[in-house]
């Protein structure tokens, strides 16, 4: 009967190897839960001197409504980017539920972008034809980060403030509660690092 071979020890690569992938999970889920923490800070920016405010389409029309009061109180030129090409200014004015008048004035319906990115594009050359550099931008929490850097990366050269609402169709903190919930928010983090990565590698350049 001969006697059990001792087990071997864990080789020295196998042990840093083992310590990397561990880092890496710390650092994917501390990022996910940053992103999560972040997306759920809601409401106006508390500062002033903006040029103009943004709104990008979705949520039932609940970045509208929220956008619309308040470039209306501030007395601002708004941008809804990212209209479908089915609805005309007057379903606008309707959802938003601003004066006619303002309307009129200070509201310019985009509808040339169908894509995060592409509301980057349309916000840039709106906003670079009036000379506007400061700009609140106005989208669902979950979606700020996102469009913070496609806005940045079309337009480098302003500065954007973000306005996270509120818009209901989906509660990030919620991620672990089912299985829908956690694919959900998994899906938008992955589309923010994506449009991060985008960024790093494909960044327009600011016109001279």
């Amino acid at each position: 009967m001969t006697a059990p071979s001792a087990r071997r020890p864990m080789s020295m690569r196998r042990r840093v190897a083992l310590i990397v992938v561990a880092l890496a999970c710390i650092s994917v889920l501390a990022d996910f839960l940053g992103f999560v923490g972040r997306s759920e800070r809601y409401g106006p920016p508390q500062v002033g001197g903006a040029d103009a405010v943004v709104v990008l389409t979705g949520a039932k029309g609940r970045r509208i409504v929220a956008a619309a009061a308040y470039a209306e109180a501030e007395r601002l030129p708004l941008l809804v980017s990212g209209v479908h090409p089915s609805l005309d200014t007057q379903d606008i004015v309707e959802l938003s539920g601003v004066q006619q008048a303002y309307f009129d004035c200070c509201v310019t319906v985009g509808q040339r972008a169908a894509s995060t990115a592409e509301n980057g594009l349309e916000t840039a050359n709106w906003a670079r034809a009036a000379g506007y550099k400061r700009i609140v931008l106005v989208t669902s929490g979950y979606h700020v980060d996102r469009a913070m850097i496609e806005l940045g990366r079309f337009m480098p050269e302003a500065e954007f403030v973000a306005y996270s609402v509120d818009t209901g169709d989906l509660t990030p903190s919620n991620w672990w509660r089912s299985p829908g919930e956690a694919r959900r928010t998994f899906m938008q983090w992955l589309k923010y690092r994506g449009a991060y990565v985008r960024a790093l590698v494909a960044r327009p350049k600011a016109p001279d």
